[in-house]
């Protein structure tokens, strides 16, 4: 039994870890689960794989709300990972939580669940970002009523069991071009988990589609080493060409001197895709069943009236 649980840590690394924060000696209650839930899973992952070599074209898609803009590879690669609607899901249950702790409506989508969701495979690179509408709240649905307000993520390839919900906490509250979002803001955001794939590195800083791929940038300015990145939707919001946003990214990186032939020949760019999913917190709404914030701000207009005559309470 004991290999069984080795075997299927290996195989699933991380979920054994949530499972401990959720049950506490997980090894002495969950270990009969987790023998037969390996044997499911192995059978979901050969159902996946089946369904995947079925589509074997390229697609591009970018869409404003709770769809998927994903950029798959050409030859159908069926060990890429995507972005799906549980990852931004995940990221509300888990600010929503940092708010409200012990909220049970939040409790029902919880970190065992989620690890369940995810493929074996999970270490990817990754960004979330928030946006929030500009109206102050009426239902909209296009990209130019968002705007930013927190985008924080990584290079480097980290298991997205415990990073997503990670990365959702640092980008909602400690972005430090923005104050952190507040509990009344949660229900005018939109969410994004953005999965970077498919790295390769350019023949020079322009060696790049406008929309397709999003752009690293790392060079010496003859002082100090620099980086930067751009995911692939920066440009062609802007409305950038290659050159305008090479210039963008290189003073993003730090440097404001002049560019030069020669500076820009010392850019060394790698371009990527990425999969990306939206999800506005309406839609996140509809699909858990329950609005969370407007639970808690009338349980919080309850406990108000317990301590003051109620007529008093709704006039203000």
């Amino acid at each position: 039994m004991l290999n069984s649980l080795n075997e299927f840590n290996h195989r699933h690394p991380g979920i054994l870890h949530v499972c401990h924060k959720i049950s506490g000696d997980c090894k002495v209650f969950l270990i009969p689960f987790l023998h037969s839930f390996h044997k499911i899973i192995m059978l979901c992952s050969t159902i996946r794989l089946s369904k995947q070599k079925s589509d074997n074209t390229a697609s591009t898609s970018f869409v404003a709300s709770g769809t998927m803009d994903t950029v798959s590879s050409k030859n159908g690669d069926i060990h890429e990972l995507k972005a799906t609607i549980d990852m931004c899901a995940h990221c509300y249950d888990i600010l929503i939580n940092h708010f409200q702790q012990g909220n049970e409506s939040v409790q029902k989508r919880n970190l065992l669940e989620f690890a369940c969701s995810l493929p074996p495979d999970n270490k990817c690179p990754l960004f979330v970002t928030w946006d929030i509408k500009q109206d102050g709240g009426i239902k909209i649905s296009t990209k130019e009523d968002y705007h930013l307000r927190g985008c924080i993520g990584t290079l480097s390839p980290r298991e997205l069991t415990s990073s997503i919900g990670e990365y959702a906490l640092t980008s909602a509250l400690k972005d430090r071009r923005f104050d952190p979002i507040s509990f009344s803001e949660i229900r005018l955001l939109r969410v994004a988990v953005s999965l970077l794939v498919n790295y390769e590195e350019c023949l020079h800083c322009t060696d790049w589609i406008v929309g397709v791929h999003g752009i690293i940038i790392k060079y010496h300015d003859g002082i100090s080493n620099r980086n930067a990145t751009y995911l692939p939707e920066v440009a062609l919001e802007q409305g950038w060409n290659q050159d305008e946003a090479i210039e963008s990214l290189i003073r993003k990186s730090g440097y404001y001197g002049a560019l030069s032939d020669d500076l820009l020949g010392r850019v060394k760019t790698t371009r990527y895709k990425s999969s990306k999913y939206r999800l506005t917190y309406d839609d996140y709404v509809e699909l858990v069943k329950n609005d969370p914030v407007e639970s808690a701000l009338a349980s919080e207009g309850t406990k108000k009236c317990k301590h003051k005559d109620w007529r008093s309470f709704f006039q203000h």
